[in-house]
């Protein structure tokens, strides 16, 4: 599944290769920017906001249904005593009916 790592600066760190099949991005392209770099601005905006809902989630997760067209997404973020580090996030195929 896909799955990557990003600063709580919103600076991706880590796609794995289920990431870069999914979405048609390259490692070596995604890595080091940010979403408006890679997405544009509309959609960086939304995938903004639900890292930050996540991050701020009292079970430290979050679902979020069709946030990338087809994809059920689950983001969290890594913390220490408390503090985010970074944010992490897996993408499932939506079912349809």
């Amino acid at each position: 599944f896909p799955f990557w790592i990003k600063h709580i600066d919103g600076t991706m760190m880590y796609i794995n290769k289920a990431y870069e099949k999914a979405f048609n991005v390259t490692k070596a392209y995604y890595v080091g920017k940010k979403d408006n770099e890679v997405w544009g601005e509309e959609k960086a905006m939304v995938y903004r906001a639900s890292d930050i809902e996540a991050r701020n989630s009292p079970y430290n997760y979050k679902i979020f249904e069709q946030e990338a067209e087809n994809w059920t997404v689950v983001k969290w973020s890594n913390k220490i005593s408390d503090v985010a580090v970074a944010d992490y996030g897996c993408c499932f195929p939506s079912s349809t009916k």
